[in-house]
């Protein structure tokens, strides 16, 4: 009966559903995509990390970690045509903090299939669950291996993504921006 506790998670990441139909592994590899490719991310490795270009690493952590949607309210709000305003910010912030009480990590290591190696990367790239069809990513500088999001982001800067997608699972916009971690 142990096993059945270790692979409850694993069933949850394949099975669950963001909510519309969009597929958990195409969100996540899209996602990743987009940070992989993002100039914008190039440009903070240079200006705030000083490295260049071939020193632009990612290291991806294996498993989501929990992120306050709440924070990013009125972005999120924007997207959603013909509802309230108010009643949309308040209903993300309820969510989230039910989601608080009940969060499971979800493998996204499995769903990317990446290099495991993470020595040397300079930066750490961390997922959030789904909420609806949004998608939070924190890309977080002075990576080390080891050590909690919670660790490196002391202090720190990095870039937050949100990511909406549309009913069929490809990505209709984003927003990002560097974040100042105190």
């Amino acid at each position: 009966m142990k096993w059945l506790g270790g692979l409850l998670p694993f069933l949850l990441a394949c099975f669950v559903s963001s909510g519309s139909g969009s597929d958990l592994a195409s969100m996540y590899q899209a996602a990743y995509r987009y940070i992989e490719a993002d100039s914008a991310l190039r440009s903070y490795c240079r200006d705030f990390l000083e490295v260049d270009a071939a020193g632009c690493t990612l290291a991806v952590a294996d498993s989501t970690i929990f992120m306050e949607y709440a924070m990013y309210a009125s972005k999120i709000a924007e997207s959603t045509e013909g509802e309230d305003l108010l009643a949309t910010i308040e209903s993300i912030v309820r969510r989230d903090r039910d989601r608080a009480q009940t969060f499971e990590s979800i493998p996204v290591g499995s769903f990317l299939k990446l290099d495991k190696s993470r020595e040397g990367a300079a930066m750490g790239l961390f997922f959030s669950n789904p909420l609806d069809d949004v998608l939070m990513a924190r890309v977080v500088g002075h990576f080390s291996v080891g050590k909690s999001f919670r660790e490196l982001a002391q202090f720190n800067t990095g870039v937050t993504y949100l990511f909406f997608f549309n009913e069929d699972g490809t990505v209709q916009r984003v927003v990002s921006g560097v974040t100042h971690y105190d």
